[in-house]
């Protein structure tokens, strides 16, 4: 069953998963009724888990262990479940050796870990590859193996038909996970910026009252409008239509952050 996907979960486990899901609700002497009443409850929760995960996977970077290319492709692009998962065949890269036979892109890898050799085959021209491990059939991800194997081939990106959509935190949206990615690359570097200025912000409107009051009204402003932007139709195909007005307070702000 290694050739058929499960999300990495074995029958045991997901019976266990649901399992443990219910545990904190219901128990043995738990009657019907009070089991319907519950099961809203249940729901409410795992709806409130599942928001918070989407905003930490989308407002919090992953910790990188490695300088690996991969690594970095991927944590702009999984959830952060999937992405440890993904970073332990990363590391686990390090433990492997590959050694290439007589046939055509087939190549030996032999796993330290648990001492077992697979074989991986590559069709550069199709960007194609396949580990006898069956790690992306059956877990949805490439294994170290074929990581270890793509990197000695000169290939420092994951091939997108290897990203499955559901893996991602673009799950929901119907837009290719390469356009994804380079709107989260965006997102980030805009961010990242946009944080480094609200610093410089921070530390000269705290210098006085008047200054706190001031930078404190250009927030609120700079957010509301930002905020209508980002709720008007079709305002990504339409110039920056944030204007800032002198009288709001936002024009002013200049006065105490000139060095942003």
């Amino acid at each position: 069953m290694r050739d058929v996907y499960f999300a990495g979960l074995s029958t045991p486990l997901r019976s266990e998963s649901l399992s443990s899901s219910f545990d904190k609700y219901v128990h043995g002497e738990t009657s019907l009724r009070e089991f319907i009443e519950q099961y809203r409850v249940i729901l409410e929760d795992r709806h409130e888990e599942e928001a918070k995960a989407d905003f930490n996977a989308w407002h919090e970077t992953p910790e990188l262990k490695s300088p690996s290319p991969f690594e970095k492709q991927i944590s702009l692009v999984y959830t952060h479940e999937v992405f440890q998962k993904f970073q332990d065949e990363v590391l686990g890269a390090a433990a492997c050796h590959l050694k290439k036979e007589n046939e055509p892109a087939t190549y030996s890898v032999k796993d330290f870990e648990d001492n077992k050799n697979y074989m991986v085959e590559w069709n550069e021209s199709k960007s194609d590859i396949y580990c006898s491990c069956r790690s992306f059939e059956y877990k949805g991800y490439l294994c170290r193996h074929a990581i270890v194997v793509l990197q000695m081939s000169g290939v420092f990106n994951i091939p997108s038909k290897y990203i499955l959509q559901r893996w991602t935190n673009a799950a929901l949206s119907r837009r290719p996970i390469s356009q994804k990615l380079d709107e989260v690359k965006s997102k980030v570097r805009r961010y990242n910026d946009l944080c480094r200025r609200a610093i410089i912000l921070s530390e000269e409107g705290s210098l006085s009252q008047e200054s706190y009051n001031l930078a404190q009204s250009a927030l609120k402003e700079a957010r509301k409008q930002c905020v209508s932007v980002n709720n008007s139709v079709g305002n990504e195909d339409q110039p920056n239509t944030l204007v800032i007005h002198a009288d709001s307070g936002v024009g002013r702000v200049s006065q105490c952050v000139n060095a942003i």
